[in-house]
């Protein structure tokens, strides 16, 4: 009988010993053919055609159908993995917002919106597009009545319909402009608690800048 060095863990065992009594890897003994051996589906070491498991990790030998559900909970396992070390984009001044279901990356904007401020007035498309509904439609409202009152009071000989007309522009400029000066300081921040309703998530929660954002949402 002679010392032999382990080839895992290089740990000196006899040379007749089935498996490293130190790292439980398994040795090939001399009058083993490799015709008498197998090779461990999870971890490639080589074992006895006669074991019933693995002597280094533990995995079933004799069992097909647990091989099987075990490469399939593996191959489960790396997806999910995989899935989990996704990485996002990230831009200056924008939050990373993530719909798991739709695989879908939305790159929400922060901070004034000029977009918001200076083109809402204009039937409210900025606010459309940025899923901020309610607000379109006021806009879009407000737009309407302006157009429809200067279409019934074309007549510029009646003072009274003149003096109306100006005070309803006048007052459609103010509501406009006040709404305006609104959706440029709370519309991105308005818009971002939108997209969290639609089923989108911050894909990085805990960076600080995010952080912020939430408490200013009210967002735990």
């Amino acid at each position: 009988m002679a010392l032999i060095n382990c080839p895992e863990c290089n740990a000196q065992i006899s040379d007749q010993a089935e498996n490293c009594p130190k790292c439980g890897y398994p040795m090939i003994s001399q009058s083993t053919t490799k015709s008498e051996m197998n090779t461990c589906p999870e971890c490639n070491a080589q074992v006895s055609i006669e074991a019933e498991s693995c002597p280094k990790c533990g995995f079933p030998l004799n069992e097909p159908f647990n091989i099987e559900k075990k490469g399939e909970h593996s191959t489960n396992e790396r997806k999910e993995d995989k899935s989990s070390s996704k990485t996002f984009p990230q831009e200056y001044g924008k939050i990373t917002l993530y719909y798991k279901d739709r695989d879908h990356i939305h790159m929400a904007s922060t901070g004034f919106s000029w977009s918001l401020f200076l083109f809402s007035g204009i039937f409210g498309i900025p606010c459309f597009i940025k899923k901020l509904y309610g607000y379109g439609f006021g806009f879009l409202i407000i737009n309407i009545l302006s157009i429809v009152n200067y279409m019934t009071n074309d007549s510029l000989v009646n003072f009274t319909n003149v003096t109306i007309t100006l005070l309803f522009w006048i007052g459609s400029l103010v509501v406009s402009f006040i709404l305006s000066v609104f959706m440029g300081i709370n519309g991105n921040k308005l818009s971002i608690q939108s997209y969290l309703n639609e089923g989108y998530s911050f894909a990085y929660p805990n960076d600080p800048y995010v952080r912020t954002i939430k408490m200013e949402l009210g967002i735990q």
